[in-house]
């Protein structure tokens, strides 16, 4: 709750940043760790301070954000290997949230905090149903692909259900129930849901976590026109969000 707190105060400090993370040691190394990455040129740093000043605040938001949301979902299980596909795409939709919210001069720290959890549903749902198929017997004659489609029917729901639990923002809440109907969707949260509904259709158009790649659809383009993004736009985003998003996942280990 202090993460999103500080991802939401447009006013958070470094300093403000650095008492959070002063309190989870793992956390802290793990920012060390990307400041000394390919993300972020420069001679070695070793110290925290140093590291956040390296990563500035904007990119420290976004970190802390993605290690943190990492951690409350992860829980090993027999489909792990989804779960990996999951965060990727995850990530890659933050990326290219960002993407569009500078191509719009809007503020970028809600739209990446928005697309990196919207999918929430998605690994806690799997994680549940992994569960059942270990506990029950009824579950466990259903293959993979019947469980992912579960996963499909439900996680928009059951994301709502969650951030609702976590007292995360409505705007959060309406983009995790609602993104896959953001052409029809007409609430207070719309330029949220068409973000992250365009988003979403960066990280399809690139085959991100091994997936093939598809062709933008009618209903991307309708987000895109109403978004105000033209082809010089679409292009800008699209070549920076695979490069950007693999440096992060490979962050994530």
């Amino acid at each position: 709750m202090e993460v999103l707190k500080i991802a939401q105060d447009a006013e958070a400090s470094l300093r403000q940043i650095g008492v959070v993370l002063a309190k989870n040691q793992v956390l802290a190394a793990r920012i060390l760790k990307a400041a000394n990455s390919v993300l972020y040129s420069g001679p070695p740093v070793s110290n925290l301070t140093s590291a956040m000043m390296r990563i500035g605040l904007s990119g420290l938001k976004q970190l802390v954000c993605v290690y943190s949301f990492q951690c409350k979902v992860a829980r090993r299980h027999e489909y792990q290997h989804v779960l990996e596909r999951y965060w990727i795409e995850s990530v890659a939709s933050a990326v290219a949230a960002d993407g569009i919210a500078r191509a719009r001069h809007a503020d970028i720290q809600l739209p990446f905090l928005a697309a990196l959890v919207h999918d929430i549903g998605r690994p806690i749902a799997l994680t549940i149903l992994a569960d059942l198929r270990r506990d029950h017997l009824n579950f466990r004659k259903a293959d993979e692909a019947a469980i992912l489609k579960l996963v499909e029917l439900v996680h928009g729901r059951l994301g709502g259900l969650v951030a609702a639990r976590w007292k995360l923002p409505r705007e959060l809440q309406e983009t995790m129930i609602y993104h896959h109907e953001a052409v029809i969707y007409k609430g207070a949260a719309r330029e949220l849901v068409l973000t992250i509904a365009g988003a979403d259709a960066f990280v399809g158009r690139i085959g991100v976590g091994g997936q093939p790649e598809q062709q933008f659809s009618a209903d991307a383009y309708k987000v895109f026109r109403e978004l105000g993004l033209d082809r010089s736009h679409i292009e800008g985003i699209v070549r920076p969000v695979r490069e950007r998003a693999d440096q992060l996942a490979g962050l994530m280990g």
